[in-house]
């Protein structure tokens, strides 16, 4: 069997080492597992995840054919196996026997394809339909099996099912209703969605009949939405939170060090990362030096130093340095005298106001923009900051009701992943940019994605990024690093780079509770 297995380049960094040591302990069975988000989401359709919470949250319930393991690269999920041809155009995946969902009934290749139908189904508006783009055809080939014919050779398709946010998660056709909506998901997964109240939590109860055998230990897990990071951090000091995926890094840098009781700390270094983004339909950043002056008038250092204290990393793309996907595009340095004569030039002599619209549910998306709106004023660029919630500032980005942004994107394994669905004017997150389409970089992302060598795709990819750098729909500022607390009590458990909650080989189903 030949299998196709891409390498990504993502480094893993504990802060510090902190983390109980299980040895040879035996796992606990019982008990409830609480977990702190920062942000709440719009919905539970699976098949419409955008937003990394939600992702990582339903990721319980419902899981990939394929899976991101530990250190993101593709792993065995709902397949438990995968053949492709030489061309890179016939991808077969071997479905796992046995498997059930959560309402009883055995998972097959019918239900399989029936998923994929509708995420590729326009109607539905899932983000997975900008990256299925090129299957032609979904084959049953028998109860256990099922096959995929591309249009064109895709050596990325493995990362494809599961990069980021958006995902491709299994569930039973059952779960739709009449209306066409999805409100409670029935999935294959280790834990069963019992109920869901917008903005305050999400509970799940252990699946007794899950495939992996033996798992999970134990019998509850409660996903609380608590958008103040200091009272995530409180509720991990005294206990009320078992696990908190996301600290803000400037209170990993008060604690850093430092003994803390009852818990530990670790920081986990990502692709994905922090960016600006511009409305191109809009005035004045319908014109390209405007555009052009905000990305010389910053300074991407201090921006950094704001939003993670020097744990970051500065980049024009959203990849580290250290990832086989880096491409090696000279980044701007700040020229304030270049900026205000682009600005000139575009008729803004006097200076121009815009309105800068953000979240209060992210500390890097509102740390960065504060510091961007201090260093715009140095250029005349009177940026008027609006604060809403998170689901808020999504939806009026995709209304374009903005016009310019501050915000982040998910942990990326692979350009397919990301690139499309940004910088194509189908893309889920074309909005974001007031579909900015440029015919040269649609090219060369569509040529990356036939390409079967990873150097040759990157050179690909390389010469859509200089295009992007230099017509500025986007500026990728800072990959921040990703903190996370865990309480002494929690046992067994190993975070992923995704920092989804089930993932292969790993997940929230392994740990205990002591």
């Amino acid at each position: 069997m030949k299998r196709l297995f891409l390498v990504f380049g993502i480094s893993l960094v504990i802060l510090m080492v902190l983390i109980p040591a299980t040895g040879n302990a035996q796992p606990k069975k019982g008990g409830t597992l609480t977990i702190g988000l920062p942000a709440d989401f719009d919905n539970v359709d699976p098949h419409k995840t955008i937003i990394m919470v939600q992702g990582q949250t339903l990721s319980l319930a419902c899981e990939n054919l394929i899976t991101s393991q530990k250190d993101f690269s593709p792993g065995p999920g709902l397949a438990e196996s995968w053949n492709v041809s030489v061309d890179a155009k016939v991808w077969t995946f071997n479905l796992r026997k046995g498997v059930k969902f959560h309402n009883g009934k055995e998972m097959t290749a019918k239900d399989v394809k029936w998923n994929f139908d509708r995420m590729m189904d326009p109607k539905i508006g899932s983000g997975m339909r900008g990256r299925l783009l090129n299957v032609e055809t979904i084959e049953i080939v028998d109860k256990y099996t099922i096959r995929f014919k591309l249009k064109n050779p895709q050596s990325s398709l493995l990362s494809v099912f599961y990069g980021g946010s958006i995902q491709s998660p299994i569930v039973a056709p059952e779960s739709v209703k009449p209306d066409g909506s999805i409100t409670h998901p029935i999935g294959t997964g280790p834990f069963e969605f019992m109920e869901w109240d917008v903005h305050n939590y999400a509970r799940f109860k252990k699946f007794k009949d899950y495939w992996n055998k033996g798992l999970p230990h134990i019998d509850q897990v409660i996903v609380k939405i608590i958008t103040d990071p200091i009272a995530r951090m409180t509720g991990l000091r005294t206990g009320e939170i078992d696990i908190v995926p996301m600290i803000p890094i400037e209170q990993v840098a008060d604690i850093a060090g430092k003994p803390q009781k009852g818990f530990s700390v670790g920081l986990l270094k990502m692709a994905g990362g922090c960016y600006f983004n511009f409305n191109t339909a809009k005035p004045p950043f319908n014109d390209i030096r405007v555009r052009q002056a905000v990305a010389w008038g910053i300074n991407k250092k201090e921006i950094e130093l704001a939003v993670c204290r020097g744990f970051g990393q500065t980049v024009n793309q959203p990849f580290p340095k250290d990832s086989i996907w880096y491409c090696d595009i000279p980044d701007r340095s700040q020229d304030i005298a270049k900026a205000k004569a682009l600005l000139k030039e575009a008729g803004y002599a006097k200076g121009v106001e815009v309105t800068l619209v953000t979240n209060n549910r992210y500390t890097d998306h509102l740390l960065s923009a504060e510091a961007l709106q201090a260093q715009l004023a140095e250029i005349g660029i009177q940026a008027k900051m609006e604060i809403t919630d998170f689901a808020t500032m999504i939806a009026r980005w995709r209304k374009g009701d903005f016009q310019m942004g501050s915000g982040s994107l998910a942990p990326v394994p692979d350009p397919d992943a990301y690139y499309p669905m940004a910088l194509l004017k189908t893309g889920a997150y074309s909005a974001f940019s007031g579909y900015y389409d440029n015919p040269e970089v649609t090219k060369f992302l569509l040529e990356g994605s036939k390409i079967i060598k990873n150097e040759e795709r990157k050179k690909a990819y390389a010469q859509a990024m200089k295009i992007v750098v230099n017509e500025v729909p986007y500026i990728y500022h800072t990959l921040p690093a990703l903190a996370y607390g865990v309480r002494e009590r929690v046992r067994g458990f190993e975070p992923s780079f995704s920092f989804f909650f089930n993932y292969a080989g790993g997940g929230v189903q392994y740990l205990w509770l002591e």
